[in-house]
């Protein structure tokens, strides 16, 4: 089955658009669910805030695009989890800093879920208990790492 391509602008985006192109771009996460079929990659522009609580779906993928000086796209809410998902397969998070009330990555249940290059907030930096994937036996300071991927502390 083919991925559909679904850009994420949360300053320029507009969710009446089909989001297929970076012109093109959505403004919101909620817009994405009517946007395409099968399997989805959300790439959200770089140097922008997206306001969201992410629930990933089997095979998903959330990435970053636009101009390499500007900084990684982040995600940030206070909901309880920035990005969370239960009994994943497949799904790919990277090159997205996320941040939100309690964790910024929990995954309930899964196989094959990926984070690359994911910034989440140090404890001491942010007045919430440690953004840490809801992965035990890692501390404030350290790489979290939940299959092959790596989460870094910002």
């Amino acid at each position: 089955m083919a991925t559909t391509v679904i850009y994420i602008d949360p300053t320029a985006g507009n969710d009446s658009n089909t989001g297929t192109k970076p012109s093109q771009a959505i403004k919101t996460w909620a817009a994405r669910t009517s946007k395409g079929s099968g399997t989805k990659t959300y790439p959200i522009r770089r140097g922008t805030v997206l306001d969201a609580a992410m629930v990933l779906a089997n095979n998903e993928t959330v990435r970053r695009y636009g101009d390499p000086t500007l900084p990684a796209p982040k995600v940030s809410t206070t909901s309880a989890f920035g990005l969370s998902g239960t009994d994943l397969a497949g799904a790919t998070v990277q090159d997205v800093d996320i941040s939100a009330g309690q964790r910024a990555i929990n995954i309930n249940r899964g196989t094959n879920f990926k984070a690359f290059r994911c910034g989440v907030p140090r404890a001491d930096r942010w007045h919430q208990p440690p953004a840490l994937l809801h992965h035990p036996g890692h501390g404030p300071g350290a790489p979290a790492q939940l299959g092959a991927g790596q989460l870094l502390w910002r």
